[in-house]
């Protein structure tokens, strides 16, 4: 029995979708904080509690947009919002009480 030989297209410029342009995707933390609106403080808090993916080259850092967005999406994806009240069951948004027992029951 003889193989046939399947006529698969090989990829080419002609029907490969563009190239994103690297400087576009890649991003200092200027660039990641102006589009992410936030400070870059915050920005550089958010890379230490690890809410943003990042790359470290020796002392520069730098952003992959789709990789941070993607984090983003699938880490901190609101679907409801919730009422007013603690976020999670045992927090609470008031504090500490302020009348002195600190909460102790006399």
């Amino acid at each position: 029995m003889k193989k046939q030989k399947l006529n698969a297209e090989k990829p080419t410029t002609a029907n490969r979708p563009p190239a994103a342009n690297l400087s576009e995707v890649l991003l200092d933390q200027d660039e990641a904080a102006a589009r992410l609106k936030v400070t870059v403080r915050t920005l550089v808090r958010h890379q230490n509690d690890g809410v943003v993916p990042f790359i470290e080259l020796g002392k520069a850092v730098r952003f992959y947009w789709p990789a941070v967005i993607s984090h983003l999406i699938a880490n901190f994806m609101v679907t409801k919002r919730t009422p007013h009240g603690p976020a999670k069951p045992g927090l609470n948004r008031q504090g500490p009480s302020r009348t002195g027992n600190q909460g102790r029951q006399v």
